[in-house]
């Protein structure tokens, strides 16, 4: 995620193409094998036009896609812009328009979106066009893209205002690509997608909060991290991973130099084990080794435990929560503020009501405007394709909900000593 940073979604969405538009038509020769494409009898200028339509429609159309589609009032949606049949581009420019019940999603100002593989962030310039309820989108001249796929996902809140039953529309105009020749094409198809506005249930459901701090996740997979670049793009947290299992060989080899750098760049952190246990005895185990990896060092965010192996969620609810309890329980005698981290669906169906009541969550889910999960949580990873300026490749987003860092700090956990 860059600067202006917001995941490439890791499920389906509501594809709606864009209708074709002609811009700038320079003047062409009516080829001797042009067909009488409108049927009118005479082969002429007309057939030319609908020959150059088709033409562009087959080479490079634009799509706009609407995740999901259908949102409650106070409810976000993602969309996502892909290109499909690309003959090759050097650079682009286009508004992307959205009704004013439709707000991009930003944090502390900045506007929060995910880069997809055709750019590097860098190449990506998003501004706002002086019109209001629109952006534009564009590129320096650079090298030739022949990628197709996504360029960017972007998530909207609709108003809780929004009138409900109508279709709010996100659409694309005005774009000017270019070639590999530098020179402009002069037609290409745009984008038009809806949202549609559902009618609120009324419950007091904690899914539809807005996020107030916005964080990643990382382990030795995300390589060498500059720290520094991390926090001027914007990052608020990170939860580091510590290690995983019950050897305390199984320390992650990147969590030393990540907890030093990051804490040094000023950015809160926290930490996760990743647990392969069986039974409560051996998450005791587990814990253990967590606490010795842990060491003296202090941590701002809580100390997760990350239940998520395959076989754990075919335990019994009582089985399952039992482990948590064993791991979690060890870690807050040792003074640690804990919470649960895994997906939607363990947490719906394999919680306790005694273990969902007694500790924080992190839930996992890709893909939606929100978690299916119907408990409270402190933090969402909702993307595990984000792009952040200081870390090579993907990296996963997370939205948090609560200030733990006042919480940590003030209660005296994690290291700390109350004031």
């Amino acid at each position: 995620m860059n600067s202006l940073g917001f995941k490439k979604a890791c499920s389906s969405a509501l594809c709606v193409l864009l209708s074709g538009t002609i811009l700038a038509m320079p003047a062409y020769a009516i080829s001797s094998d042009l067909e009488d494409i409108n049927g009118d009898g005479i082969i002429n200028v007309f057939d030319l036009v609908l020959a150059k339509r088709e033409s562009v429609t087959a080479s490079n159309p634009l799509e706009l896609e609407v995740s999901g589609g259908q949102v409650k009032p106070g409810e976000n949606i993602e969309i996502q812009l892909q290109l499909s049949n690309n003959i090759g581009f050097t650079s682009f420019s286009f508004l992307l328009e959205y009704d004013t019940a439709l707000t991009p999603v930003a944090i502390d100002n900045t506007l929060q979106y995910t880069m997809g593989e055709i750019l590097e962030p860098t190449e990506l310039t998003i501004m706002p066009s002086g019109v209001k309820g629109s952006m534009l989108l564009m590129t320096n001249h650079a090298e030739l893209h022949t990628e197709n796929g996504l360029l960017l996902s972007m998530q909207f809140a609709v108003s809780e205002h929004a009138e409900v039953g109508k279709n709010y529309t996100i659409s694309l105009r005005d774009a000017t690509f270019t070639d590999s020749n530098y020179e402009i094409m002069s037609s290409i198809l745009l984008g038009k997608g809806s949202v549609s506005v559902l009618a609120g249930d009324g419950s007091d459901n904690s899914n539809i909060r807005k996020p107030s701090h916005w964080g990643i996740d990382v382990s030795r997979w995300q390589g060498d991290i500059d720290w520094e670049a991390v926090k001027a793009d914007g990052v608020q947290f990170a939860m580091l991973r510590a290690g995983y299992g019950r050897e305390i060989t199984q320390e992650d080899p990147s969590f030393a130099q990540n907890y030093a750098n990051a804490t040094a760049a000023g950015i809160p952190v926290g930490a996760y084990w990743y647990s392969y246990a069986d039974s409560p005895e051996d998450a005791v185990r587990e814990a253990n080794t967590c606490l010795s990896v842990l060491g003296d060092r202090t941590f701002t965010y809580p100390i997760a435990f990350d239940i998520e192996e395959p076989f754990q969620w075919e335990l019994t609810p009582e089985e399952f929560s039992a482990i948590i309890e064993a791991f979690c329980t060890t870690m807050e005698e040792a003074g640690y503020y804990v919470m649960i981290y895994t997906s939607s669906w363990p947490l719906n169906h394999l919680l306790t009501p005694e273990i969902e009541a007694k500790y924080d969550v992190w839930v996992a889910q890709y893909g939606k405007p929100q978690p299916d999960y119907q408990g409270d949580y402190g933090i969402w990873q909702y993307s595990c394709t984000g792009k952040v300026n200081g870390i090579a490749g993907d990296v996963d987003l997370n939205y948090g909900y609560v200030d733990y860092q006042s919480l940590i700090t003030d209660r005296g956990f994690n290291g700390f000593t109350m004031p």
